[in-house]
């Protein structure tokens, strides 16, 4: 009897000890003196009970009742039931203006992801100010019908141009116009997120950031490392977008480049130019039979229950749905066959509609906040030398006389006005390449005409500390194009662990050197 006393007092005294432990693993709520806040909260989605994660409200710094504060939604997910990483991986989103992903639907993607990747770290992941789920969102209502409107139009650059900027223009005025939102556009800027990755590091109580970026992302993080570098320990940049980059000025370049590259692809691989010996000259006929007239598309949505989307495929839009085709690696195999496509007049051609479906996606997504975009890019990258872009573009309008190259496509002086003179910030050298010993993975597609290699090259330069992989049949977001990609970040941040979970050495080694594309017939 006394002996059982003895099992029930140690085993009261153990779920007591297993409940405090792992109550200290919970996230806490704290306060900053400049008045930024983290509150836990119950997680807004359905959990899977095979990890433990937890989520939360972070609010922006607010030193004054004269600065308003952000409420960004905060989801945690852990790589241990029994332990909290001391230097968690911070997801830094893309756009400027994209979205984390974090509704109830999306972030399945994120966690299915995250148990799949097993690197070893905790992963946290937030909405950048106005986007996705914080309080408040900014975004233009109604731009995503008209935009849908004027796509099922054949309408030329100049009008898309010139609605372009009549819409984005009244979007501003709208949101300046409504108390809600007024106040909150003066805090929207790349300066901004960095502090908030500061707050955010300080109220979770953590010893320092890895940061994982993607596109815009890269930039935040490249910034981050040059102003905050005590509080970052290592960052993995996917698709960089460096700072030195002018992100308007190189448009054209990105886009038209990217032609060539996939161009080359094909021709330097067997299976695609048996099947496509003359998709140069195939292209160019592409383009001319579009601008005598445009083809128009059925193009159905993700979900049977909506209705089909309407599709003017003009001359410049096919150089448009051609240069997205790359945000996704998959979709590249299908490109030679849209041209034909597209020669062959064939409206039907599943190549075809695959890429205009992902090009309506990219053009009409609700997941971006384009007030977020034009007030940062234009704070950014408005000061550049545009008769410099005028002389490039003659060039290139001498390769390619059939597509509307001009000044209009590309950059129009009027579309900032507004925009840039909104975030309360200090000047800066937004030019200035970021120099750190930080330890850095930077990963480049070599197919991605968003964020070329080059960009990565360059950002490379100033990071003493740094390794570069690029990979020869990948587009945009290397990660979610290469699956040995991810094992190259498992051994980044855990030097010392040999497994891998996708690809050995060999499989690694070979994705690094060896294109493998499926082309579509």
């Amino acid at each position: 009897m006394k002996r059982g006393r003895i099992y029930l007092s140690l085993l009261v005294c153990g779920l007591f000890l297993a409940t405090f432990y792992w109550k200290s693993l919970s996230l806490k709520p704290a306060t900053l003196p400049n008045g930024a806040a983290f509150t836990p909260s119950e997680c807004w989605f359905k959990q899977p009970e095979s990890i433990r994660m937890q989520c939360g409200y972070f609010h922006t710094r607010s030193p004054s009742t004269e600065i308003p504060s952000f409420k960004l939604p905060i989801v945690v997910l852990r790589h241990s039931w029994w332990q909290n990483s001391k230097s968690p991986m911070l997801h830094l989103a893309g756009g400027p203006g994209g979205s984390a992903y974090l509704d109830s639907e999306s972030i399945l993607f994120q966690i299915e992801n995250f148990i799949y990747q097993k690197w070893g770290v905790d992963f946290v992941l937030y909405d950048q100010r106005g986007t996705g789920l914080s309080e408040p969102a900014l975004n233009c209502e109604g731009l995503t019908s008209k935009r849908e409107k004027s796509l099922a139009l054949p309408q030329s650059v100049s009008e898309e141009s010139a609605e372009f900027l009549t819409d984005t223009q009244a979007c501003l005025n709208d949101l300046k116009g409504d108390e809600k939102y007024r106040q909150y556009l003066k805090y929207i800027s790349t300066d901004n997120s960095v502090q908030d990755i500061a707050d955010l590091h300080d109220l979770l109580a953590i010893d320092q950031w890895v940061l994982m970026g993607t596109s815009y992302g890269t930039r935040l993080a490249l910034e981050s490392a040059r102003q905050i570098p005590s509080k970052i320990k290592s960052m993995v940049l996917d698709s960089v977008y460096p700072p030195e980059v002018n992100g308007f000025e190189t448009l054209a370049e990105n886009d038209l480049n990217a032609l060539q590259v996939v161009l080359k692809f094909c021709k330097s691989d067997q299976v695609c130019h048996t099947q496509y010996p003359d998709l140069e000259n195939k292209m160019m006929a592409a383009f001319l039979t579009l601008k005598q007239k445009a083809l128009n598309l059925e193009v159905p949505q993700s979900s049977d229950k909506l209705p089909n989307r309407k599709l003017a495929l003009t001359a410049d839009r096919f150089l448009t749905l051609l240069s997205y085709a790359s945000y996704d690696s998959t979709l590249i195999g299908y490109i030679p066959a849209t041209i034909s496509a597209v020669v062959s007049n064939d409206s039907e051609d599943e190549s075809l509609i695959e890429l205009a479906a992902n090009l309506l996606y990219m053009q009409l997504s609700d997941d971006f906040s384009d007030p977020v975009f034009m007030i940062t890019e234009c704070l950014e990258n408005n000061d550049f030398d545009i008769e410099q872009l005028a002389r490039r573009l003659v060039e290139y309008q001498a390769q390619y006389p059939v597509l509307d190259l001009t000044m209009s496509r590309y950059y129009e002086p009027a579309q900032c006005e507004g925009w840039i003179e909104l975030p309360t910030v200090s000047p800066r050298d937004y030019r200035a390449r970021v120099k750190s010993d930080i330890p850095s993975l930077l990963l480049a597609g070599a197919l991605d005409s968003v964020t070329p290699p080059r960009w990565a090259i360059s950002a490379e330069e100033g990071l003493t500390n740094s390794t570069y992989l690029e990979y020869p049949d990948a587009g945009h977001a290397v990660l979610y194009s290469d699956l040995c990609s991810n094992d190259e970040v498992k051994r980044f941040l855990n030097p010392e662990e040999k497994e891998t979970i996708f690809c050995d050495n060999s499989e690694r080694l070979s994705a690094r050197s060896t294109a493998d594309v499926t082309w579509a017939y």
